[in-house]
């Protein structure tokens, strides 16, 4: 039978899911008695589209765009109609506000529904309604458009290593010429409280940590047709000879217990741990991130399913996880694939 696709051994797809607050770009902000001609003052040779942000305390009230301040003022008695208002006259009162957490595609959909003499205006970005911060339409578009290249060559935007279909074609390729091969699977442990309390970009640090760490590890004791990919989230997958595998997971156990430590703060990392909340919702404390490798051997002389491979996989995984710290454990059973499937 047909492998089935890989996807279902992972988590996450690859998409437009950055949170955009991870865009945001330097803000002019002003309160809502400063005058028009402050405001010309502080946009003076600035682009159309650079704005202001017009906040009470830290409430954004709304903005005002460059271009739209100086439609205004270009009108016959435009300076000396508006010149000693307050800003708040002419600012848009309802600009597109979203929470930083929000997914990138989600905000660029909401910001190309907008009426179109906006569509293109900067969007508010907030913490808990707090102004966080402004994205512009540009930004988006550009972020957008090259995770549409990453995925268009099969690779994971951030890491650059093969994504879901790369690692299927992959496995057969590997299946159609009966390579024999061991199959590393990958998950770093305690992330998702890692990212909660130190935020997106250490937790993009930390997964390109992973990945160089893996990189580095293949490349040392590896052969040239050994492949990386990254399933998504925090789970990569390693296909190498079977004679090199331990090796390999001993060397990246060993590496990222040496770098991990270095994405904490020198209080956290005398600790230990750091106090966040799990999956469940529970405060507790969670030691620093680790790796849990879960490896088998596939001899590739029979074929065999994706459920198989998944179900041997799921295994072996939650038996590394369940033991502490950086680890790696192999499925000592007969290699899948030796043997026809029942």
């Amino acid at each position: 039978p047909a492998l089935a696709s890989f996807s279902d051994v992972g988590r996450g797809e690859l998409k437009c899911s950055t949170p955009v607050k991870n865009l945001i770009q330097e803000t002019l902000v002003v309160g809502p008695a400063t005058t028009i001609r402050e405001v010309k003052k502080l946009l003076e040779d600035r682009p159309p589209m650079a704005n202001v942000v017009i906040v009470d305390g830290k409430r954004p009230l709304g903005i005002l765009m460059n271009y739209n301040l100086d439609r205004h003022l270009s009108t016959q008695f435009g300076l000396s109609l508006y010149s000693d208002r307050k800003v708040v006259k002419l600012m848009d009162r309802d600009p597109l506000v979203v929470e930083g957490d929000r997914p990138l595609e989600e905000v660029a959909s909401l910001a190309m529904r907008r009426e179109n003499r906006k569509i293109y205006d900067d969007i508010l970005v907030t913490e808990g309604g707090a102004f966080f911060g402004t994205v512009s339409v540009q930004t988006m578009l550009d972020s957008m458009a090259r995770v549409q290249v990453e995925l268009a060559k099969g690779s994971n935007p951030l890491t650059g290593l093969a994504g879901n279909v790369a690692i299927e074609a992959e496995i057969n390729r590997r299946s159609r010429e009966g390579i024999p091969s061991s199959l590393i699977y990958v998950d770093l442990d305690n992330f998702k409280v890692y990212n909660d309390v130190y935020g997106f970009k250490s937790g993009d640090k930390a997964i390109l940590l992973a990945a160089e760490v893996l990189r580095e590890s293949v490349s040392h004791h590896g052969e040239p047709d050994d492949f990386i990919g990254h399933v998504g989230g925090d789970d990569f997958i390693i296909m190498c000879g079977q004679k090199q595998a331990e090796d390999i997971c001993h060397l990246i156990c060993q590496h990222f217990a040496a770098s991990a430590p270095e994405l904490y703060t020198a209080e956290d990392r005398a600790r230990g741990f750091i106090v966040g909340r799990g999956r469940d919702g529970r405060e507790g404390e969670f030691p620093l991130m680790s790796l849990s490798l879960g490896y088998l051997d596939c001899a590739f002389a029979h074929p065999f399913t994706m459920e198989e491979l998944s179900g041997r996989v799921a295994e072996v995984k939650k038996y590394a996880k369940s033991r502490p710290g950086n680890s790696y454990v192999k499925d000592r059973r007969a290699p899948l694939g030796s043997v026809p499937s029942r």
